[in-house]
């Protein structure tokens, strides 16, 4: 034999010495794929606890009707306006101008645009609490909690308020926290690009909520209305007084002009209602709620209820499992 053979035969020895001391140490430790998770053993443990899936999802979906009807209706209603074209030259563009002549530099800055005021002024706390204030809308507010269709009433909590007393049952709800909710009712969307603004309100009543769009609309154009009625009448005096303080011609036309400027922002303010904001599409009663989506809500507890149910039980199955696992770990070891 040569010592390449002899070599050969003691290379073979030694590996089977080492699979034989090997092999114990394989026995004991299983192989990867036995600690992975059987699909179809999963299978079978949902396949056994169906009927407790079954059970728990159907619980959850009565549940959820239960809890879908119990939910009021919201309605909304819409408007669609569009900003009144006026000229809003007033003082600053031709004092401006004068100043210019005179080699002044005042350096005025540009005004604000008077649609992107009106709509601040419309969200703000003064013009909403006035709003509740004038028109009585504390309880339409702070205590409806639902509409009567067939009969038109408005629903209110009968632990807050007494609508046969008309009497609060609780302290009376601040004004501070009733514009809050009325600003959290009222959407406001302006398409700068095409400038046409939608106003949206949303109550328990489709009926209020058509009212509340008017009221919206009505009372910002008399508000901005009133607002360029008191300026134009305070210019128009100064500018009066002006005029006769000064001799020069040149000065008195131009002093003339911005009183002509101003009597037209009064004439305008007096013949029309629409002063901001022209209705482009009038608020109606919407005959079909807004929310909720009650076939919504009942499918979701659906499946809340199924995703429960399954989870419950393979966490029961997988506590099992490792208990199993434990105590055969430990009789092995004594």
């Amino acid at each position: 034999m040569s010592d390449i053979d002899k070599r050969l035969d003691n290379i073979e020895q030694t590996l089977k010495v080492i699979s034989t001391q090997q092999a114990p140490m394989f026995a004991n430790n299983p192989a990867p794929h036995e600690d992975e998770i059987d699909l179809r053993e999963l299978f079978n443990v949902l396949w056994k606890g169906k009927w407790i899936i079954i059970v728990v999802t159907f619980l959850f979906a009565v549940a959820g009707v239960f809890y879908a009807k119990s939910l009021p209706n919201i309605y909304k209603s819409q408007a669609l306006l569009m900003p009144t074209q006026q000229s809003n030259n007033g003082l600053s563009g031709k004092v401006g101008g004068l100043a210019s002549l005179a080699g002044l530099n005042l350096g005025a800055k540009n005004s604000v645009d008077k649609t992107e005021l009106a709509l601040k002024i419309l969200e703000s706390h003064d013009f909403l609490s006035a709003l509740i204030q004038k028109n009585d809308l504390l309880v339409l507010l702070m205590a409806s909690v639902n509409w009567d269709k067939s009969n038109n009433i408005i629903i209110t909590n009968k632990q807050s308020y007494d609508q046969a007393t008309q009497q609060w049952l609780v302290q009376k709800p601040s004004i501070q926290k009733a514009v809050e909710v009325l600003q959290s009712k009222i959407e406001i969307d302006h398409d700068k690009s095409s400038g046409f603004i939608s106003i949206t309100v949303e109550h328990y009543s489709p009926v209020v909520a058509k009212n509340w769009v008017n009221l919206l609309i009505k009372n910002i154009n008399s508000e901005m209305k009133i607002r360029d009625l008191d300026q134009a009448k305070k210019s128009i005096k100064y500018l009066t007084n002006q005029v006769e303080l000064t001799a020069l011609s040149n000065l008195q036309s131009i002093l003339y002009n911005l009183i002509e400027d101003q009597f037209k922002t009064v004439m305008f303010a007096e013949v029309t209602d629409e002063y901001v904001f022209k209705i482009v599409d009038n608020a109606v009663v919407p005959e079909f709620k807004d929310s909720p989506k009650r076939s919504l809500i009942c499918f979701l507890f659906v499946v809340l209820g199924g995703l429960i149910s399954v989870i419950v039980i393979l966490i029961k199955y997988f506590l099992t499992k490792k208990n199993e696992y434990m105590a055969d770990s430990g009789a092995e070891n004594e």
